[in-house]
């Protein structure tokens, strides 16, 4: 017997969009200490991952669970100078996340039901914006020289993919189920800002707030399809597949609240402030890393519940908590870092079985803090992020071939969509000279990375398939 769930479909609100998220407390990166690009080269960079381990006893039932969580982001940005007051920035973050839930009724030593949910999720973004150095926040009604956004394009691929076995032991009899889906999302889009967006002072200053204000307009489209197979332990069995896409054509009004909320000392002694930032009005992006515009409806790490969520056993929550920006225009981009808050989230997806084992607890809210890197090491970590295969990265969930077959249907008709309705706005930038950075940066034969040797931006409007790499399905790595 199969069963078909009606469709689900996901329609493009505005919504309010708010960088600060609270955590519960901040965490370092959990590797060895990088070594940072030079501060004030055309490209740097910096990331963090970091896991964690526990254990615990569920609170709905005698059962006993182990919960292994880790989540990690690496951003690589390069400005090029277009004259002595504007710059172009270009944008690249890749943002990983994955969790492996063990579940034992009454114990694992002797189980009567065991569940194990695997859960994996990374995104690419991208972006390429104009900036200017001779922007205005106001502070307490006065207005004060800020950074300011003028316009840029960007574009996000994303993934999710979940699996997980269960088992129950009966008297008579041994029954099993399982469980894989499968989501792609991508959006490109492009925004102008009349006549900019303030940011954050060139000075700030500890316990400062600030608020500015611009009309906006903006191009583009997103989509996303899933794919889903669930065998449950009565025999029934119940797959899917779906897809929704939208416009990002829009225009209205974007406002900006930010607070310096102190300072710190990044690795290699270079002082920051700790900036929060909270963008409202009917502006339907969210602000990631202060620097990338990302539409809601393609927020893989959102918490407000996207449509392909339902399914799935679990979810990974993401935000940017602060950016960290440096005193003074020093003929640089000021931002040199930023923190993240997370919170990875099982959840109950109702077996049907003479027995139910409930969500694992997960862990509370964690903000994670980045630090300086080389460019290089941050292109590892970001291929590593798409690959799953990150140092104590947990086991890949695995798909079944008939779900790729019915997601190659679906990509295909949405890439078609996307392709159709991606406008590109033109950036307000000068030809830039033979060597772009050479007013700004001399050459100096030890100055660090380049320019040249940032990653290439991955193409932007794509809907990927199934990550390269990922092993063949394992009965094992499915949910129950």
């Amino acid at each position: 017997m199969r069963q078909r769930r009606p469709p689900v479909l996901l329609a493009a609100t505005a919504v309010t969009v708010v960088l600060l998220l609270g955590g519960s407390y901040i965490v370092g990166s959990a590797r060895a200490s990088p070594v940072p690009a030079t501060p004030f080269s055309p490209a740097w960079a910096f990331g963090a991952h970091a896991n964690s381990t526990f254990s615990g006893t569920g609170v709905k039932g005698a059962y006993v669970y182990t919960f292994h969580a880790f989540f990690g982001w690496d951003t690589i940005l390069t400005q090029t100078n277009t004259s002595a007051t504007t710059f172009l920035l270009e944008s690249q973050r890749t943002v990983g996340a994955d969790f492996y839930v063990s579940e034992c009724r009454p114990t694992c030593s002797q189980p009567v039901s065991n569940l194990t949910t695997t859960y994996r999720a990374w995104e690419v973004d991208t972006g390429f914006a104009n900036y200017t150095s001779a922007g205005t926040v106001y502070v307490a009604g006065q207005p004060v020289p800020a950074y300011a956004l003028l316009d840029g394009s960007f574009s996000v691929r994303a993934n999710v993919t979940t699996g997980g076995n269960s088992t129950y032991r009966g008297v008579l009899n041994v029954l099993h189920g399982s469980f894989s889906s499968y989501v792609s999302a991508t959006a490109s889009s492009s925004i102008a800002f009349t006549p900019y967006l303030g940011l954050y002072p060139i000075s700030p200053s500890v316990g400062e707030s600030w608020n500015a204000s611009s009309g906006y307009a903006s191009n583009g489209s997103w989509a996303w399809s899933f794919v889903f197979e669930q065998s449950k332990m009565d025999g029934l069995v119940i797959d899917d597949s779906n897809h929704s896409s939208g416009s990002l054509h829009s225009s209205g009004n974007v406002s900006l609240s930010g607070t310096d909320g102190g300072t710190l000392a990044l690795d290699g002694g270079l002082l920051t402030h700790a900036i929060a930032l909270t963008t409202g009005g009917d502006f339907p992006f969210h602000l990631g890393d202060g620097v990338f515009f990302l539409p809601q409806p393609t927020d893989i790490f959102s918490d407000s519940g996207q449509a392909w969520q339902e399914p799935q056993p679990g979810n990974t929550s993401a935000a940017t908590y602060a950016i960290n920006v440096a005193a003074g225009e020093q003929g640089h981009f000021s931002l040199f870092a930023s923190a993240t808050t997370y919170m990875p989230s099982s959840t109950d997806v109702a077996p049907a079985s003479p027995t139910s084992i409930a969500p694992a607890d997960g862990p509370a809210p964690a903000t994670l803090q980045a630090q300086p890197e080389s460019v290089s090491l941050a292109q590892s970590n970001q291929a590593c992020l798409v690959a799953g295969n990150c140092p104590s990265q947990g086991p890949a969930p695995a798909v079944r071939t008939p779900d790729l077959v019915r997601l190659g249907i679906v990509v295909v008709g949405v890439a078609a969509v996307l392709v159709a309705a991606l406008v590109v706005v033109e950036r307000r930038r000068e030809s830039p000279p033979a060597h772009p950075n050479a007013r700004l940066y001399p050459p100096e034969g030890s100055r660090g990375p380049t320019a040249a040797g940032s990653a290439p931006a991955p193409p932007r409007g794509a809907v990927t398939g199934r990550p390269n790499g990922e092993p063949e399905p394992d009965p094992l790595g499915h949910l129950w």
